[in-house]
């Protein structure tokens, strides 16, 4: 249950942000409407937001699971959206010619092509949802790796912090 309670943020912002992104990519509309709106939200530090979202569901899984969410989702939708405008446009167009069809297209062209940034963004979710998790628990409370660090710094406990910080970095090393 602790393993697919930690990945269920991660794999929501993948549901999220990669389609999302991967559609404002492909419309220069869509892109230039929506810049503004994606610079605004993915610049205010989703920390801020702990005390609104602990009134709003206290010292909890769904807390947790809102920050990460609100805070990793944004990388996965930008790289997704730059994964897009990487198309080389000579190969968009000689599909075109050649009529490939949509599928082939898409197993062809687009999945390769924007696979390198989508697992980029992937890379950078990981890092900060685990980032997040850590600090919901350290400061909202919730139970985790997070308050029992909290904890041990309260009691004074040095070796049991550097064991909860030590621990945390190995796991950041496994995400990554």
């Amino acid at each position: 249950f602790c393993v697919y309670r930690k990945n269920l943020p991660l794999s929501i912002c993948t549901v999220i942000g990669i389609p999302l992104g991967l559609l404002i990519g492909i419309s220069l509309n869509a892109t230039r409407s929506t810049r503004w709106v994606i610079d605004f939200f993915r610049t205010i530090p989703t920390i801020a937001l702990l005390p609104l979202v602990l009134l709003l569901f206290g010292p909890s899984i769904r807390m947790e699971v809102t920050l990460i969410v609100l805070s990793a989702v944004w990388p996965l939708m930008i790289q997704s959206m730059y994964a897009v405008k990487q198309v080389e446009p000579v190969l968009k167009w000689v599909t075109k010619v050649f009529r490939v069809s949509r599928r082939d297209r898409i197993r062809f062209l687009w999945a390769p092509s924007v696979t390198l940034l989508v697992t980029t963004g992937m890379r950078l979710a990981a890092t900060i949802a685990l980032l997040m998790t850590v600090s919901a628990e350290y400061i909202g409370g919730a139970a985790g790796l997070g308050k029992q660090l909290s904890i041990s710094e309260q009691a004074f406990q040095r070796p049991e912090v550097i064991a909860y910080a030590l621990t945390a970095g190995i796991i950041g090393l496994g995400v990554n």
